[in-house]
């Protein structure tokens, strides 16, 4: 909804507003307060609001929070009745929709039904199969009318076992059985017998095997009883549990007569069988002279769900005594439970509240309350870490810049339509060792909300010196290759050389995957000794011959190509401790055979070939 329309809407609630105390019949006016006053827009920060006031027992359906700012509307489809005494609450509009709120100022908009809304009107009976029950309710004692709503239920039916089988012998002395599948859907065989085959009122012996184990379920004698000159055993079991407590799923009847024995078995569980049902409803108000009344049967129009043995009927029944009123019948089998239920249904109204609520915006990285204006210190933090940024409660659309040390941007975009932002920056490759400064901003109205971040970049690196011949590492901070054998040509990564240089092993953590990197060694004058390149970790692992380079003390450093390039001292590993202190590097001289690498014994006057570095 646009501004204009925002502001007509708020030109006819004032009128409402202003009329109220006719609409209330001079009750005071209706109150809304909401706690706490103010937040921060965030999904589940609570809004909690209550009132007093209102018409006793009714409904308030719906609150709407206005923002007074941006001209948008924030709708709760609550469903919250009023007491006795007109109060409401407290409820949390939260707990009906999750929703974000920008920065502002809110007004309160509640909407009410105008007349007396009751609770369900309930009443219920147990009516078994082939009885008749009527249900009353009488809505004078709530409503204040004298409407009797009654529902009168009939119904014939049964529980019917869902299986049935017998079997019969003139031979008395014999064993009969029947072969049945049990409501666990697993094959059984009960077999019956006289104890005592020569008494025709003898016990009888029911045994059940499971056939797909062979296993005897159970084996229980029965004293039978006599009834019209036979003897009748009766026993009956389950295999599952019972649709009823007192159902039994299983029923065994055994014969006994003078000349005959007879197995019965009413097997596999219970259903329920609706033969008839009728439901009659009617409503009289004496008041006004109202009667309607619903005939409902079945077969017909009774809706029966055989399936679950439930019998449910809602009905509209009218509009009477400025009430729409409603009904529900519903009739269980299984528990003989019948309820009745009466609804009444009214319309509603429109109130309206003033300055109730205020939004302020707040600011949440990697899940930390950052306030505005503070600094917060990270600590070491690492090229490529990623931090998460959440802001709540800023005008929509508002720009949220993210810096590093002043001028490299980090992050530029927009907040939402409901004035928040979740995004992340990338910490950048700045100079290692030294700390740094992450600024971010963004704007609330005419306001500026600004947070500093302080770090120190992650670093850690080092180099050694290996003796090219031996493969041991120096001891010593020199470039003193002093240990050959008959041939001082190394060879490194297939490329042979021949000067006197030792060998630099540099390790390094940090970097950027990918990130170029030179070795330097930087003294009188600099050299760029060897390159690299940083694996997807970050990490740099490099081997390279010292180069022939003049005498001097030189500090060795990487240099990172990146933007913006970093240089940076690097210390020597001892083998036990981090040393800053200059590589020294001085003059060495090989004296080797013509046309070889071995080291020549001479004889008087020779031609030699004469290698030197430094």
């Amino acid at each position: 909804m646009n501004k204009v329309k925002a502001l007509a809407l708020f030109v006819i609630l004032t009128i409402l507003l202003s009329q109220s105390s006719i609409l209330l019949h001079a009750q005071a006016a209706p109150e809304v307060y909401v706690t706490p006053s103010s937040g921060h827009g965030m999904d589940e920060e609570p809004i909690i609001i209550s009132g007093c006031n209102f018409r006793p027992n009714s409904l308030i359906n719906k609150v709407e929070l206005y923002n007074t700012f941006t001209g948008q509307f924030y709708e709760f489809s609550i469903s919250e009745p009023t007491d006795e005494s007109g109060c409401f609450g407290p409820v949390d509009l939260k707990g009906y929709l999750l929703t974000n709120m920008s920065y502002g100022t809110y007004y309160v908009i509640v909407y009410e039904t105008p007349i007396e809304q009751p609770e369900p009107l309930i009443t219920g009976d147990r009516i078994a199969f082939n009885e008749s029950r009527l249900l009353s309710i009488d809505a004078s004692m709530v409503l204040g009318t004298p409407a009797i709503i009654t529902a009168e239920f009939y119904v014939e039916g049964l529980f019917a076992f869902n299986g049935y089988a017998h079997a019969y012998s003139d031979d008395v002395t014999t064993t009969i059985g029947v072969i049945f599948t049990g409501e666990d859907e697993r094959s059984y065989r009960l077999n019956t017998w006289r104890v005592n085959i020569s008494r025709v009122d003898s016990p009888i012996l029911f045994q059940l095997i499971d056939l797909e184990t062979n296993f005897i379920v159970f084996s229980e004698e029965v004293v039978p009883e006599e009834v019209d000159g036979v003897f009748v055993a009766t026993f009956t079991f389950d295999l599952g549990d019972r649709l009823r407590e007192d159902l039994p799923n299983n029923m065994a009847l055994f014969t006994s007569a003078e000349d005959y024995i007879m197995l019965e078995l009413y097997y596999g569980g219970r259903h329920v069988e609706i033969l008839y049902a009728m439901l009659n409803i009617t409503y009289y108000n004496e008041e006004t002279d109202t009667y309607w009344e619903y005939l409902y049967e079945y077969p017909g129009n009774l809706p029966v769900y055989l399936g679950e043995g439930l019998v449910y009927v809602e009905e509209y029944l009218g509009e009477d005594a400025d009430i729409m009123w409603f009904s529900a019948f519903e009739w269980n089998a299984v528990s003989e439970d019948a309820t009745f239920i009466v609804n009444a249904t009214y319309l509603d109204r429109i109130l309206y509240f003033e300055n109730l609520y205020t939004i302020t915006p707040l600011l949440f990285v990697d899940g930390m309350l950052a306030g505005h204006g503070e600094t917060y210190d990270f600590g070491v933090l690492t090229a490529g870490d990623v931090l998460t940024l959440t802001i709540y409660g800023s005008t929509p659309y508002s720009p949220v810049t993210v810096t590093a040390d002043g001028s490299l941007t980090l992050y530029s975009g927009l907040t939402g339509k409901d004035g928040n932002l979740t995004f992340t920056i990338q910490i950048p490759y700045l100079m290692p060792g030294e700390e740094h400064l992450i600024t971010v901003e963004f704007q609330y109205d005419s306001n500026l909300y600004r947070v500093y971040i302080v770090y120190t970049q992650y670093w850690y690196a080092y180099y050694q010196l290996i003796n090219p011949i031996t493969g041991e590492y120096l001891i010593e901070n020199k470039a003193s290759a002093s240990y050959y054998n008959e041939t001082v040509v190394a060879y490194l990564n297939g490329e042979p050389f021949d000067y006197l240089g030792d060998l630099i092993e540099v390790y390094a953590e940090g970097l950027l995957p990918g990130s170029e990197v030179v070795v330097r060694f930087d003294g009188t004058s600099d050299f760029n000794v060897c390159s690299g390149e940083a694996n997807e970790e970050g990490i740099l692992s490099l081997t390279c011959a010292i180069a022939s380079v003049p005498r001097d003390n030189y500090v060795v450093k990487l240099i990172v190509v990146n933007d913006p390039v970093i240089e940076v001292s690097i210390p020597w590993f001892n083998g036990t401790e981090y040393v800053y202190e200059p590589l020294e590097i001085y003059p060495k001289i090989l004296v080797l055979k013509i046309g070889s690498d071995e080291v020549p014994v001479i004889i008087g006057n020779s031609v030699v070939r004469v290698v030197g570095t430094g």
